[in-house]
């Protein structure tokens, strides 16, 4: 009876001193041992999914339960359209990218606008490229493009989803070389690998954190990516920005952000907010982002808000205009 009371005592001593510990004076520390999910609109395996486990891991550390589910289809339009349609107290979150919220409901409608979430916070931005199979004839972007100028139709780019912003740096790289060139649309980054790899396409437009296994493997190439935050990422120091290859009107705005359904609890967003900030000041996570080329840049609640309007009033009607006489 004695053991069996101290294995109670010890067991209740490890339950307690395992529970991550939050600051009493810490703006999240009421979220300790809430649950929230993060609904990603793309396939396991992009960057979308990737940094958002990689936020969920840490703020998992830090006592707050987060399960990701992905509901990959229409660009991440079904996922956001799901999310909005929720309770906005069942902390059910939509993490996702500009593509979503901003470009899609700009073109079409969609059943839902951006104006239809409250934002939360925003994790960095992910890096993009183009890859190529390790054995193709191109090591430079001018070699893609020399290539597609002699071989007009010929050239087959993989991207992901058809007259996205995703298409639409495509299109300031090869239209604007004046290259006849056929681009197949795919669901996400992993599909683009995929196809990549399997000899499909002839170049892949993919993010950074797809590519990477492959590129370091030797079984990709990569000649430039399109990130509008660096001229060169740490990961891949060789890989030259398209704006160094003379296309920087493809530089590409991929941040990573989180919402909730209109009209959620300000006290959570805030409070979650403060989480995530204090989540991307551990080094173990930055590092983990990094690595798969997602370059932190912490933004809280209304600095999301403030980039989501400006986003939206520089770049969008450029987009729109492209997507209407396409």
């Amino acid at each position: 009876m004695k053991k069996a009371l101290w294995m109670i005592v010890v067991l209740c001593a490890v339950l307690v001193f395992s529970v991550p510990a939050a600051a009493d004076d810490a703006v999240w520390a009421d979220l300790v041992g809430e649950e929230f999910t993060f609904i990603v609109g793309f396939a396991a395996g992009g960057s979308n999914d990737l940094g958002a486990r990689v936020l969920a891991d840490a703020l998992q550390n830090m006592g707050i339960n987060v399960r990701v589910v992905n509901r990959p289809g229409s660009m991440g339009v079904e996922a956001a359209g799901w999310v909005a349609q929720q309770p906005p107290d069942a902390n059910i979150l939509y993490w996702g990218v500009p593509l979503t919220l901003f470009f899609e409901p700009a073109t079409r409608p969609v059943g839902f606008t951006w104006e239809d979430f409250d934002p939360i916070a925003t994790l960095g931005g992910a890096t993009f490229a183009l890859a190529t199979a390790a054995d193709s004839p191109w090591d430079t972007l001018d070699d893609i493009i020399e290539w597609g100028l002699e071989n007009p139709g010929q050239l087959i780019v993989g991207g992901q989803g058809e007259l996205t912003s995703m298409h639409f740096a495509m299109n300031a790289i090869f239209d604007e070389a004046g290259v006849d060139y056929l681009y197949v649309p795919f669901a996400g980054g992993a599909d683009v690998q995929m196809n990549l790899a399997g000899g499909h396409v002839d170049v892949g437009h993919l993010s950074l954190a797809a590519a990477y296994p492959l590129y370091s493997a030797g079984e990709l190439k990569i000649p430039v990516h399109t990130s509008v935050f660096v001229d060169r990422v740490e990961m891949v120091p060789e890989v030259p920005n398209v704006a160094e290859a003379g296309f920087p009107n493809a530089r590409e705005l991929h941040v990573l952000f989180l919402w909730a359904p209109k009209g959620a609890d300000p006290d959570m967003i805030n409070a979650l907010s403060a989480a995530v900030g204090e989540a991307l000041e551990n080094p173990a996570t930055v590092e983990r982002l990094e690595d798969m080329g997602i370059l932190v840049s912490y933004l809280d609640a209304e600095g999301t808000m403030q980039q989501a309007v400006e986003a939206h009033d520089s770049v969008i009607p450029a987009f729109v205009d492209w997507y209407q006489n396409y």
